[in-house]
């Protein structure tokens, strides 16, 4: 290390879709070419300072203006018609039990009995409530009947 360094900080450097969802006081993005969805990741990381170092600025406002980072899946494209659903080749049985053991069991998120239980819970909360209003009626009567209110 040069002697004219006199005092050095280490710094840390992780990706664009490392850094998404975290904050730093100061980013330092360099980068050729990026598109639209990576190029806003990488500078909205930054609280306070946002510095963005580039070869050729030009190529890099062309590629946010032509590669805008959207991508099609195989089934997009299947379902467009524009490849043969044929092409599609189903799992085998062993890398299905892979995928079953390693992937997080949502079968308790089934959304109709959710929306049934979501259901019966404000049937029971309106009778409630109407069994409130009743009483109220009755007590506003019979107040009125002795003269209370």
């Amino acid at each position: 290390m040069p002697k004219e360094y006199r005092t050095f900080k280490y710094g840390w450097v992780t990706t664009s879709h490392k850094s998404q969802g975290r904050t730093a006081e100061t980013v330092v993005v360099a980068a050729q070419a990026l598109d639209r969805k990576a190029f806003y990741v990488a500078l909205s990381r930054g609280r306070k300072r946002m510095a963005l170092h580039c070869p050729e600025k030009d190529f890099l406002k062309q590629q946010l203006s032509f590669r805008i980072g959207d991508r099609t899946s195989v089934h997009d494209l299947a379902a467009k018609g524009e490849i043969s659903p044929d092409i599609l080749m189903p799992l085998s049985d062993d890398a299905m039990k892979r995928k079953r053991s390693l992937w997080p069991n949502f079968s308790y998120k089934d959304i109709k009995k959710r929306a049934e239980k979501f259901m019966n819970e404000l049937k029971r909360i309106a009778i409630q409530i109407t069994g409130f209003s009743k009483r109220v009626k009755l007590r506003k009567a019979r107040n009125a009947k002795y003269g209370f209110g």
